[in-house]
């Protein structure tokens, strides 16, 4: 260990380290902070311009499930009116939304700032073009469109696993989270649309044998939301493509700029050589 290292720890600089630190996840974090709090406020848009939207979703799922709905279908055969141990895992794997995105944000800025840029960048791309289509096709979930008695039965499920653990209460975080969701702002979903993001940025990162754990995550998801009545198959869909389209845009403005920034270097490589 040289003088430098071990006197490192007297440096009079240290005590500006945490400053710096603090002034670098301020620089990062607030737009992000500040860009999802408006996400969350024009959210409650969904609704107000235009009428509910039940059949699309309706006559998608009749379609590809064969005339029949797949909410219903999954309920008929696996829902039988008191919480199991499937029902648990699916309120599990929901609940992820509200931590899994934070969480890998929290990582890559400890690890790998770019990446950190370019899934923050990400996030809110899908979730501004989402609250868009919320504001221009406000959708009913499947829970929703059966108390109207468009499809057969379903029962909204996450809320009877949240009582099981005495989470029911008013006061209750899940109690709240029902109480400010917007219930029409359905299309796409956004469960869907970042367990996906998620999974695609962390597949090219982690090795062979757990790739399809992280490939199991946004099929997991999609399975919750559908078989919970919170969606339908043609929510996922949609919330899917929308990650898949920003990822890929996103993916090539990257591009685009590094291959700029090199052909800049280029060019002034060749300004030098020519005054040499």
């Amino acid at each position: 260990m040289n003088a430098r290292t071990s006197a490192g720890r007297e440096s009079p600089e240290c005590p500006y380290a945490s400053q710096v630190r603090a002034r670098s996840f301020a620089r990062d974090w607030l737009p992000f902070i500040a860009l999802l709090i408006a996400y969350n406020m024009l959210r409650g848009l969904a609704g107000r311009f235009f009428g509910v939207h039940y059949m699309p979703q309706i006559d998608f799922d009749k379609l590809v499930f064969f005339g029949q709905n797949g909410t219903v279908f999954l309920q008929r055969h696996l829902w039988n009116g008191t919480v199991t141990w499937y029902d648990v895992a699916c309120w599990g794997v929901y609940m992820t939304h509200f931590i899994a995105a934070p969480l890998l944000a929290a990582v890559l800025w400890l690890t790998n700032r770019e990446r950190f840029r370019r899934f923050v960048m990400a996030i809110l791309v899908v979730s501004f073009a989402s609250v868009v289509t919320y504001a221009l096709f406000p959708a009913a979930p499947p829970w929703m469109a059966s108390q109207q008695g468009l499809i057969g039965p379903v029962t909204r499920i996450l809320p009877h696993v949240a009582s099981t653990f005495g989470m029911d209460s008013t006061g209750s975080l899940i109690s709240l989270g029902y109480r400010y969701a917007n219930n029409v702002a359905a299309v796409p979903s956004l469960h869907a649309a970042y367990s996906l993001l998620i999974a695609i940025a962390i597949w090219p990162h982690q090795r062979r044998w757990l790739r399809p754990v992280v490939a199991l995550y946004p099929l997991a998801m999609a399975f919750t939301l559908i078989y919970t009545g919170e969606h339908y198959l043609f929510d996922v869909l949609l919330g899917w493509a929308y990650t898949g389209t920003s990822v890929f845009v996103l993916n090539r403005v990257y591009l685009r700029r590094e291959m700029q920034v090199l052909a800049g270097q280029t060019t002034a490589e060749r300004g030098d050589a020519l005054l040499a």
